[in-house]
């Protein structure tokens, strides 16, 4: 009987472990892409594209999600690429799959 009983007790504990790995990966959505556009001098035109595209981000994903999932910090596969223009304006693209 106690061997039933540790294999019934294992088995139960491997389910919840299963079903907490599931919750976790729930609690992302699809990817999100914000844009922004910056001009300036010495990089200043690339880090306000940066910052730009980080907003813009955030306003779309809390207009999607809410704002549990705004947070660029609890996001995943987090990309920005950026490029600079003509007349020194930078352009930049941020994409992450927002997280909970």
């Amino acid at each position: 009987m106690t061997k039933i009983h540790f294999l019934a007790m294992a088995a139960a504990v491997a389910v919840i472990g299963l079903s907490a790995g599931d919750a976790s990966a729930a609690s992302c959505r699809a990817r999100v892409a914000g844009t922004g556009t910056g001009q300036g001098l010495a990089g200043l035109g690339t880090e306000s594209a940066r910052t730009a595209a980080t907003i813009d981000w955030q306003a779309k994903v809390r207009k999607s999600y809410g704002h549990r999932f705004a947070n660029v910090a609890k996001a995943t596969s987090v990309k920005m690429d950026c490029a600079v223009g003509a007349i020194l304006q930078a352009k930049c693209v941020m994409t992450a799959r927002p997280c909970r």
